[in-house]
């Protein structure tokens, strides 16, 4: 498996990206941030965030047995975002290009996301914008990223 580090200029594409995704500080704020709750019989230890202010890690520990449990907390998706996250996807599959020589996947979707939203705007009629935001980070997380444990991967206490 090949691992590369793309450095220097980010181009127009990855800009218009981080144009659509926002400030995660903005998008925080809009946010209905329910935090996980700790279970009966444990404590929270520690809780920080993975990829703000969509996924955070908990650290909770067993009162009685003094165990500790790794608890990945993310932001979930509504009925609606769930509807939308399927039609898109099923979109992407078709349309999503392979990288770039020397382009990483997540670099690749960021770049080509624009445009296939643009293209698709009909697809996520009726989603608002912070729902777009979240639907793009699980996109992000399933397409090009490593699925269900991709928020693992940017702990770095793990």
């Amino acid at each position: 498996m090949k691992f590369s580090l793309k450095l220097g200029k980010k181009d127009d594409s990855e800009d218009e990206f981080e144009e659509l995704m926002k400030e995660e500080i903005d998008i925080a704020g809009l946010l209905p941030i329910h935090k996980w709750s700790v279970p009966e019989g444990y404590v929270e230890v520690e809780y920080y965030p993975l990829r703000a202010p969509f996924s955070y890690a908990a650290i909770v520990q067993n009162e009685e047995t003094m165990e500790y449990m790794y608890v990945l907390d993310e932001l979930p998706l509504t009925r609606e975002e769930r509807e939308g996250y399927i039609r898109l996807k099923n979109i992407l599959e078709y349309e999503l290009q392979a990288p770039k020589e020397g382009e990483t996947l997540p670099e690749a979707f960021r770049r080509q996301m624009p445009a296939i939203l643009e293209k698709h705007q009909k697809v996520l009629q009726g989603i608002d914008p912070v729902g777009l935001q979240k639907i793009l980070y699980y996109l992000e997380r399933d397409m090009a990223g490593y699925g269900k444990i991709d928020p693992l991967m940017y702990d770095d206490n793990v």
